[in-house]
């Protein structure tokens, strides 16, 4: 989690074996889906999906359809999710509903209203209906500072990933100065 959110350069080598990783109710796994879904959307989109996939861990699952409803933009997601609203696991169909409701989405309307027709369990319903809502009301106005504050956190990540990059470089040239000094200064003793 917290590699992600300091956007450190070292997250696309470091987050994505640890999916893979056994712990006790996933907690590695689900730690990961967390930082990579708050380092960088684009890159972490395909280890999402992937983790959302049937045959994965349902708690592994329930991160992965969460945390593409944070950095569900585009195409690939909003599929991904709608069609999750048919898995066979009601705890899943209402997280689906909900990621599709925090999305704001609201070419996701139709699929919410499907589910609402088919629907017998209760939370998925209410959730579903949230859902709508939560589309529903959104104005033109939130829609577009939304996409505002996504590419603003997009650009910070990519200046944070940029920050981490010189502080790096930095670090490396100054233990280079920092061993020259050394020699020259073991030199001058007898």
């Amino acid at each position: 989690r917290s590699l992600g959110r300091i956007a450190a350069p070292s997250c696309a080598k470091l987050l994505p074996p640890l999916l893979r990783k056994k712990s006790w109710a996933d907690v590695i796994a689900r730690g990961a889906i967390d930082g990579l879904s708050d380092w960088d959307s684009e890159a972490a989109l395909p280890y999402l999906i992937k983790a959302a996939a049937y045959g994965q861990p349902l708690r592994l699952r329930r991160s992965a359809i969460a945390a593409l409803g944070r950095v569900g933009e585009g195409k690939k997601c909003r599929d991904t999710l709608t069609l999750l609203l048919e898995d066979k696991d009601p705890h899943l169909r209402s997280a689906a509903a909900h990621a599709l409701g925090s999305m704001g989405d609201p070419k996701v309307t139709a699929a919410l209203q499907a589910l609402l027709q088919r629907e017998q369990n209760g939370w998925v319903i209410r959730s579903a209906r949230q859902a709508v809502d939560s589309i529903a009301s959104a104005s033109p106005q939130e829609s577009a500072q939304k996409k505002k504050l996504s590419q603003l956190e997009q650009e910070l990540r990519e200046l944070k990933a940029e920050v981490g990059k010189l502080s790096a470089s930095a670090q490396g040239a100054k233990k280079k100065t920092t061993s020259k000094t050394t020699k020259k200064k073991s030199r001058r003793t007898p």
